[in-house]
């Protein structure tokens, strides 16, 4: 049995994979942005912005992108979909809540949910296909659970989230991606508590630089997890609380890399084609990650092979799955 990749348009070779990014945004809001007074959505005007920013990341050698917001937080699979047809980027999507505040109440504990009932959403999304627009249920996959929290320690929703993350990926091998506003390898103990692969678990936001901390990086790769460097371009703490220069992010990579774990790191830029709530975006595009982090890498004395694994294949074995 082959191994594939699930993305908007069908399932991928892991090949065809190529330089792929795991924590970008296309549409971005908090659920309920479009119920809002001054909600005002220019849908065609939109796309052709986000398909000049694809545009820019495939010309600087990008071939994937996911994006990573989960179930409510703006995630259109129709709208993804018609995006990757025009922009020849392959696209995936997430299934999952990125924290309490992106989830919606309907799925609360005390609207009587428990872990089965939130695993078996996720893992409905990965097998059947994601409910886009008009509560229509299409056959596009998620091909990662995202999971988070806002703060440490997590709510007891986030905590079940992330029990239920855990569990969807032993059904269906499908890698976990856990970040939070403070990242905290606890995060990473309660999804092996309940049995995930560590192989299978990516833990984000090790670039928050609120919470830096080296050895908890060691720590989690030496735990056979992949640490996720995933901020590139967020420099400014006006537009987000942990931002740190994209200097600082480069040594970071490049003190996992020397130490050895160079097979479970990860980078992305975090860009936002569209932030739907108001919220700030950052002005950086996807295409950063590639046209200007990588080159700091470079000079911090990174080889091209250990660049390729970085971007290419790193990525590619974490969203490679069972066919």
């Amino acid at each position: 049995m082959g191994a594939v990749v699930n993305s908007l348009l069908g399932e991928l070779r892991p090949e065809d994979v190529g330089v792929a990014s795991l924590n970008e945004f296309v549409l971005l809001g908090l659920p309920g942005w479009d119920l809002a007074p001054e909600a005002d959505f220019d849908e065609a005007g939109v796309f052709e912005s986000i398909k000049e920013r694809l545009a820019e990341f495939k010309k600087a050698g990008g071939r994937t992108l996911f994006d990573n917001s989960g179930i409510a937080s703006g995630r259109r699979a129709d709208f993804l979909a018609d995006l990757a047809r025009v922009s020849g980027v392959h696209i995936g999507a997430s299934t999952g809540f990125p924290d309490e505040l992106f989830t919606p109440g309907h799925f609360f504990p005390d609207r009587n949910r428990d872990v089965e009932y939130i695993a078996k959403l996720f893992v409905n999304e990965i097998r059947v296909g994601i409910v886009t627009r008009g509560m229509v249920r299409t056959q596009i996959k998620a091909g990662l659970i995202r999971t988070g929290y806002l703060e440490w320690p997590m709510t007891p929703m986030e905590e079940m989230c992330h029990r239920a993350a855990a569990r969807a990926s032993k059904a269906t091998g499908t890698a976990v991606y856990s970040s939070g506003g403070r990242t905290n390898a606890g995060a990473l103990a309660c999804l092996l508590s309940e049995g995930a692969d560590p192989g299978r678990i990516v833990i984000g936001h090790c670039d928050d630089g609120r919470v830096l901390d080296p050895a908890r990086d060691l720590a989690v790769a030496a735990g056979g997890s992949y640490v996720a460097y995933d901020h590139a371009g967020w420099e400014d703490e006006r537009l987000h609380p942990g931002a740190i220069s994209d200097d600082r992010r480069a040594d970071l990579v490049a003190g996992l890399v020397k130490a050895g774990h160079l097979e479970r790191v990860l980078i992305s830029a975090g860009a936002v084609g569209a932030r739907l709530d108001g919220m700030p975006r950052g002005a950086h595009g996807y295409a950063h990650l590639l046209t200007s982090f990588v080159p700091k890498l470079k000079k911090r004395g990174l080889t091209d092979a250990q660049l390729r694994t970085i971007v290419q294949e790193n990525p590619g074995r974490v969203l490679e799955v069972a066919a």
